[in-house]
């Protein structure tokens, strides 16, 4: 294969190479060289790049509403063997919706040893880039997360937190990451734990990342040896030692600025997507947050509420510190990768990455900065790639506009190129949309399952009249009444879409209903529809 009119970001040198072709075979670039007339695909007026890689994301979570019972406890809803079974069968889509949304590697820092499955997996399917560590060595336990295999592991101990390195790089991960947890009684005994379990890396072979995001395990962490940090500094700003050490020890420095507003939006039934994590996110990842506004509140454990209260605070109050932080140590010279957490609640797998880039960019980085951040940096971290050479692997997006420009441009991917094979997103994996909100809604009506029916609005749905725009009624009670009354009154009643289009945040639907198989009337609703949630409804009949 060969693209023809390339204009293509060296990510060596950060500037544009123009008027290229470039032919791949067996998966790899083959040539770069001057444009020839000859067949290829036409690349004028794109701009192409290397595939986008996330430094940190985690298998074993799905970033819906029940993959971290460890936080907020639902398993006498869902149990968490069947969350990790949902996980573990969706891995080959996953994978499909990371290529997706141009992202053609992947760090998993850390989980189970299954996480080593995936791997396998990975090299057998249609796959991003897959690198792996194996459970996270901790100074915490996380007993909720352990049903047989535990993604994360205390070491009570130095010669504990040993034995656990050594069984895991047995495995071959590309680096052991240990989480460190501020504790401040036990901070100097965790200390030397964390301090002896990264020699240990280090003198098998292997490099340390560690989760550390307050100001005193980070600077612990980095003192001891760390080779990457896998969170921002959350807690406080950073001084001048902390600054120096990383840049001196050049130290990966992952900022995951969006993580915890995945967590506080989820918490807080406030989700927040942008239109390319609509458009591109897990439909029913999505849908699963939503149960939290409608569970009893009796089914809610009394733990959820202070977690509510630690979320309930402004973005900007969340991110004040990671915001400076990120900026300091950029200006410094410290090298920077991109990384979501994806598979938090919260954080979606594939899109968060775009969503995390343009945060980067608001907390004072250049976006021609925060793609190489996202690409030759994140190679250190998979072990190669993130730059469009002879001999390099085909991995590429091909975007419409300049992101360097612009960071909003990351969305407009027209094609994906991994291993040599082009690919359009849409091919790749079914796009969530707005109809797609409709189609379910319809399904869970027909199945008269009023918890899924309530799942779809948000709770200060309003509905009106379609030609009078006078409110008929509001809130996810009166809704839930009107529901109620329908199915009592006509038991047999089905809804089904004849016609349905959308428009900017409104789709149209011409409903058909049917009682007994049999026509009995013609809607037209129009559905308000904001982050995948239905905000405003309007009836009438035709």
């Amino acid at each position: 294969m060969m693209l023809k009119n390339v204009t293509y970001l060296d990510t060596i040198s950060g500037k544009y190479v123009t008027g290229k072709q470039i032919k791949f075979q067996d998966g790899v670039i083959i040539s770069i060289t001057d444009n020839k007339e000859g067949d290829g695909i036409d690349c004028k007026g794109k701009f192409v790049l290397p595939g986008l890689i996330d430094s940190h994301i985690h298998f074993f979570q799905s970033a819906g509403l029940y993959t971290r019972p460890d936080g907020l406890d639902l398993r006498h809803i869902k149990s968490y063997e069947n969350e990790i079974k949902e996980i573990r069968e969706n891995i080959p889509s996953l994978f499909r919706r990371y290529l997706a949304c141009g992202v053609t590697g992947v760090v998993d820092c850390g989980g189970p040893f299954w996480n080593f499955e995936v791997l396998d997996e990975s090299r057998r399917l249609l796959s991003p880039k897959v690198a792996v560590a194996g459970p996270l060595i901790s100074t915490v336990p996380r007993e909720k997360l352990d049903i047989g295999d535990p993604p994360i592991i205390q070491a009570t101990s130095i010669e504990h937190a040993k034995e656990l390195v050594k069984e895991c790089v047995t495995r071959k991960p590309k680096f052991v990451k240990i989480w460190f947890i501020y504790r401040e009684e036990e901070f100097e005994t965790d200390s030397k734990i964390i301090q002896g379990t990264i020699e240990e890396i280090h003198r098998l072979g292997f490099k340390a990342a560690v989760h550390a995001t307050e100001l005193e395990t980070a600077k612990r962490a980095v003192k001891f040896g760390a080779d990457i940090l896998v969170h921002s500094v959350f807690n406080e700003d950073v001084d001048d030692e902390f600054v120096e050490l990383v840049v001196k020890n050049r130290v990966i420095y992952i900022p995951t600025l969006m993580v915890r507003n995945g967590y506080r939006d989820v918490y807080r039934t406030r989700m927040k997507l942008s239109e390319f994590e609509q458009i591109w996110g897990d439909a029913k990842v999505i849908a699963s947050w939503r149960d939290l506004m409608v569970l009893p509140e009796n089914q809610i454990p009394e733990a959820y509420r202070p977690l509510r209260r630690e979320y309930d605070k402004t973005p900007q109050n969340l991110l004040d510190s990671a915001y400076y932080n990120l900026r300091r140590l950029y200006n410094a010279g410290a090298i920077i990768a991109t990384g979501t957490d994806a598979g938090n609640v919260g954080t979606l797998h594939g899109p968060s990455l775009h969503t995390e880039m343009k945060m980067m960019v608001e907390a004072g980085m250049t976006p021609k900065d925060v793609i190489l951040a996202t690409t030759i940096r994140g190679a250190q971290l998979i072990g190669g790639g993130g730059f469009i050479g002879e001999g390099a692997s085909a991995d590429l997006i091909i975007l419409d506009s300049d992101p360097t420009v612009n960071i909003n441009a990351i969305d407009q991917i027209n094609s994906v190129i991994i291993e040599g094979k082009l690919f359009k997103p849409y091919e790749l994996i079914t796009p969530t949309t707005r109809e797609s909100l409709i189609t379910s809604l319809f399904v869970a009506i027909n199945d008269k399952k009023m918890e899924q029916i309530l799942a779809h609005f948000h709770p200060r749905v309003l509905v009106r009249d379609f030609r009078t725009r006078e409110i008929l009624y509001s809130g996810i009670d009166a809704l839930k009444n009107s529901f109620e009354a329908t199915f009592t009154m006509k038991p047999t009643i089905k809804q089904k879409v004849g016609s349905m289009f959308s428009f900017k945040d409104l789709v149209i639907v011409k409903e058909l209903l049917t009682q007994e198989n049999k026509s009995i009337t013609e809607l037209l609703s129009v559905y308000k529809v904001e982050n995948h949630l239905i905000t405003e409804l309007l009836i009438t009949n035709k």
